[in-house]
């Protein structure tokens, strides 16, 4: 399933074919949604947005539909069975399996590869700056550039299958996994390495999804139901909103980096705010918001380049966020 515009597309399966629903009032009411896709569609695997766009990934390719689920259209994908799909920070992620990772830069219209390999890949997720994907006995991918390069995360035994991961916030990511007795895993970190997080589950849990609501975190298993936990019992997510009480700085990350890094902070109330990069000479090197801002949690992406546009060399350096009544400064390195 996913949303756009207020109203919710899912993929169903009638009588054998698969099409597109829609619904305007929160799942009342539904009206196909599917002309276009191939009249013998089995499977709908997967429902995004991406940009202004819906994306179908499905037993037959990937479809994109540009006027809210009226019509699709074949994407570059076609012939192919796609059993992930996700989108995060304007970007579109699809598995095709035997070929590795495919994105989408213009809302979903086209697929180029992204990460080549003969893995057997199962899930694919995202957030604004960062993707995920999960493997069948070989463990988890993460970017943290928008899929323009991935790493593999550590922590899982070797032969983990990874099911299922969804970001919830504050570089947390939770895994998946048909690893007893520790079913699920958590990254803290953006999914630079995960370790089992998963008190109170059953002894038979293999989790293959995720959900969320603002109090509480569901896992949905095979052949044992949907279990759940307290938001506020991840660390890192606060209970409430996406707005903290406090003037917060993050550690960027990555760090070291090469050729970018993102860095996050949150403004307790709106206020007229600085982030600025220096050298260890304490010279600025470049400014990168200078403005005044609502309250709220906000990232911004640092290329290592100075106020002229060229690259800084490698080195220590600080960024600093100044508002009309606090200052922070964290240290960060540049590789070149």
């Amino acid at each position: 399933m996913c949303e756009l515009n207020g109203a919710i597309y899912a993929g169903t399966r009638l009588q054998f074919h698969a099409t597109v629903y829609k619904s305007f009032d929160d799942g009342e009411t539904w009206t196909r949604s599917g002309s276009g896709l191939p009249d013998d569609l089995v499977f709908v695997n997967g429902l995004a947005t991406v940009g202004n766009n819906i994306v179908a990934g499905t037993d037959d390719g990937i479809y994109y539909s540009s006027d809210e689920g009226e019509n699709w259209h074949p994407t570059n994908i076609t012939n192919k069975y796609i059993p992930a799909i996700a989108s995060g920070g304007g970007y579109g992620y699809a598995i095709v399996p035997g070929y590795g990772i495919y994105r989408s830069v213009n809302n979903g219209v086209s697929w180029n590869l992204s990460l080549g390999s003969t893995l057997d890949y199962v899930e694919v997720a995202a957030g604004e700056y960062t993707a995920f994907a999960g493997t069948f006995f070989t463990g988890a991918r993460y970017s943290t550039n928008n899929g323009s390069s991935w790493s593999i995360s550590g922590g899982f035994p070797s032969d983990a299958s990874i099911f299922a991961l969804a970001p919830v916030g504050d570089g947390i990511v939770l895994a998946g996994t048909d690893l007893s007795p520790t079913w699920i895993y958590a990254s803290f970190d953006n999914g630079v390495s995960y370790s089992p997080y998963s008190g109170g589950l059953g002894e038979q849990a293999a989790t293959e999804s995720f959900a969320a609501s603002d109090s509480f975190m569901f896992a949905g298993t095979d052949y044992n139901g949907v279990w759940r936990r307290l938001r506020s019992g991840l660390v890192g997510i606060n209970e409430r909103s996406s707005v903290s009480q406090t003037f917060r700085l993050a550690q960027n990350f990555p760090n070291p980096f090469n050729p970018t890094t993102t860095i996050q902070y949150t403004l307790p109330e709106p206020t007229k705010v600085s982030l600025k990069v220096y050298d260890v000479l304490g010279r600025e090197i470049r400014a990168l918001v200078n403005e005044t801002q609502p309250a709220g949690r906000r990232s911004v992406v640092w290329d290592g380049k100075n106020n002229r546009g060229k690259i800084v060399g490698s080195g220590i350096y600080f960024y600093r966020l100044h508002s009309k009544s606090s200052v922070l400064t964290r240290k960060m390195i540049f590789l070149k």
